[in-house]
């Protein structure tokens, strides 16, 4: 019987090291995947505490119409009806009106299904801003801000004193 020496490497080999280089390679691709989702998210819940903030400020600058209750709002997704008074004088109602207005448009446009109320603490006095969103863009509508009901949106709440 003539026996032969292998040379090389076979057929079976390659099948194999390809096999596992391909599952890193998807493994890989998974983790990215997953940090790619994780900066988004962190993203849109950083603009979610700015505009938040940015909307404190301006109750803070107009205390006069807050107190009045001219902030009072909830974002239904309909247009306020407002006066531009980036170019005109206006009332502390119409510019808590161009506030809101100008705020609810931007939520609306940077957040995946944003929107917003803010109400008044009964017993505190406060007003509170919430910022809703779809954090896990899945189309949830719930505003009960519970992260453990998955119908209900990722919010952010801040109180201005006033």
């Amino acid at each position: 019987m003539n026996k032969k020496k292998q040379e090389g490497v076979g057929l079976l080999e390659v099948i194999l090291t390809v096999f596992v280089i391909s599952f890193g390679f998807l493994g890989f691709s998974m983790l990215q995947l997953k940090s790619i989702r994780g900066t988004n998210g962190a993203y849109v819940g950083s603009v979610a505490v700015t505009k938040a903030n940015e909307m404190a400020d301006r109750i803070r600058i107009n205390a006069k119409s807050a107190i009045n209750g001219d902030y009072i709002f909830t974002d239904d997704g309909s247009t306020l009806e407002h006066k531009v008074c980036s170019s005109v004088v206006c009332t502390p109602a119409e510019l808590a009106s161009y506030d809101l207005h100008v705020w609810s448009v931007s939520l609306r446009n940077e957040l995946p299904s944003g929107s917003s109320q803010i109400a008044k603490d009964s017993v505190t006095g406060d007003l509170v801003i919430n910022v809703f969103w779809d954090g896990q863009r899945q189309g949830v509508i719930g505003r009960g801000c519970d992260p453990n009901e998955p119908d209900d949106m990722t919010c952010f709440r801040v109180s201005v004193r006033l």
